[in-house]
């Protein structure tokens, strides 16, 4: 990293001095740089620290960047989606310009801070897949390490704003995105997260959002009356062990409701499964997946396969296999011949070390591997 900053720095003081026909090939080798700084770690925040030193040194002379105040967010979208990636490149590096001059950081021009702080809200709400996370097919395969960057560049720029600029339609995204049921959830959670400590700073005035956001922040942090005040996991296995049948029963209940509403599982119902289980009682289990009679049916002929599955692969750290385990059996698949053998098999599978080692690098060690690899 230390060396392509050196790279980037130098590159800049030659696009500085270059002449007027120079100029184009200076700009190529600085954008060159630049994508390569944008996919390290902490890339973002190096090209921020020097994004007016870039402007400065005509890294947007002559392109269509080159007058913010003529630039539209409207664009910004179809850009990411089908430019190449030089093109891609500027506008995330304009991106940056406006909020240097939002943070004051970029000398006054004709685009005031106020300006420039309502072209990155517009941008930010028409992006908020990116946010999330959420990348098509088509942008990982055009654009390579840079898709994942970009994502993480529009999270830079949230935070540098305030999640505050679009709350609104955040929420909306969030809900839009979970009607779809998606498989992957993690920037989901992350982005709830963000919203559950604005709101608990009440530094905002929520208005209409306010009902979607208490819904989305319960259903992941005090889906019952267990946990509503969020205790934490030692904390809530200990209120369990007090509790009576119909409490747990209570308790079943509202960790069914909230996943099917939500279509996401809290760590608290990953700990309640595994209670249950350790407490001998599997028969409230039905009721915590919240199991029509279809499921129910699945889980009495295949229940010793279910309690294993819940015993290996249900943990606080995988609490969203609990949603695909309920789908499971919900939607009858381990009737289908191959499958239940399948899973018993997987179950036993022993992993290849360089396999194993792939799963921590990218999971991290709270796990081992083989419950990581079980669960997906």
């Amino acid at each position: 990293m230390s060396s392509l900053l050196k790279n980037l720095d130098h590159a800049v003081v030659q696009l500085d001095q270059a002449s007027s026909i120079d100029k184009p090939s200076c700009q190529f080798h600085v954008i060159d740089i630049c994508e390569q700084v944008l996919t390290q770690e902490d890339g973002i925040s190096a090209l921020y620290t020097r994004i007016h030193t870039l402007n400065a040194a005509g890294l947007f002379e002559g392109t269509d960047w080159d007058h913010p105040e003529y630039l539209l967010p409207n664009l910004v979208p179809a850009t990411l989606a089908h430019a190449d990636k030089a093109t891609v490149l500027l506008d995330c590096l304009s991106q940056l310009r406006m909020l240097a001059i939002v943070e004051g950081k970029s000398p006054p021009s004709t685009f005031s801070a106020q300006e420039a702080h309502q072209f990155l809200a517009k941008v930010l709400s028409l992006n908020l897949s990116l946010i999330m996370g959420i990348t098509d097919e088509t942008s990982r395969i055009r654009l390579g390490e840079m898709a994942p960057a970009i994502s993480s560049l529009y999270r830079f720029l949230l935070t540098h704003l305030g999640y505050e600029t679009i709350l609104s339609e955040l929420v909306d995204e969030v809900w839009r995105v979970l009607a779809q049921r998606p498989i992957q959830v993690n920037p989901i959670k992350a982005m709830i997260t963000q919203i559950s400590i604005l709101v608990s700073q009440e530094q905002v005035n929520l208005g209409e959002a306010k009902l979607g956001i208490d819904r989305l922040v319960s259903a992941l942090y005090g889906p019952t009356q267990g946990c509503y005040d969020d205790p934490g996991l030692d904390a809530y296995c200990q209120r369990l062990n007090a509790m009576d049948n119909n409490s747990l029963q209570q308790e079943a209940m509202g960790f069914a409701r909230a996943m099917h509403d939500v279509g996401l599982a809290s760590d608290y119902h990953a700990t309640f499964l595994r209670w249950l289980l350790d407490n001998q009682g599997s028969d409230i289990l039905p009721t915590a997946l919240g199991l029509s009679n279809t499921g129910v049916d699945c889980l009495v002929t295949y229940r010793q396969l279910v309690h294993t599955l819940i015993q290996e692969a249900v943990y606080p750290q995988t609490a969203q296999a609990v949603y695909g385990l309920a789908m499971l059996l919900e939607r009858g698949v381990l009737f289908d011949a191959p499958v239940a053998p399948s899973l018993w098999r997987q179950i036993y599978l022993n992993l290849h070390p360089d396999v194993a080692a792939s799963l921590t690098l990218a999971f991290g060690d709270q796990l081992p591997a083989r419950y990581i690899f079980l669960q997906a």
